[in-house]
């Protein structure tokens, strides 16, 4: 539940301007739901394997949004260190800017 709430958390602070909690709230639980998400779809020997689905009827669709899950999983990540970075790069432009002005 956590991994789900954190990063609409950290959507809601980075809409309230608290970009660097957001970057952190975001990137975090994504990456960690990357990470379990790939081993628990690709490389384990469980029944969520999307390569060893027992049904081939239904073997394409599960594979298909195994493969989505970790694509839009990894694009939350990406965001996430995007946002980290852009985030870094802004509040030193605004310390440098309030440096000049004083």
């Amino acid at each position: 539940m956590a991994v789900i709430i954190t990063p609409v958390i950290g959507l809601i602070l980075l809409w309230r301007r608290v970009n660097v909690a957001a970057a952190i709230l975001v990137v975090i639980p994504m990456t960690v739901t990357l990470v379990i998400s790939a081993y628990k779809h690709f490389t384990s020997s469980g029944p969520g394997n999307a390569f060893r689905f027992p049904t081939a009827e239904r073997a394409l669709f599960f594979s298909a949004s195994a493969v989505l899950l970790v694509i839009l999983e990894a694009l939350g990540c990406g965001i996430g260190a995007w946002l980290s970075v852009a985030t870094k790069r802004t509040s030193e432009g605004d310390r440098m800017v309030r440096n000049v002005a004083l």
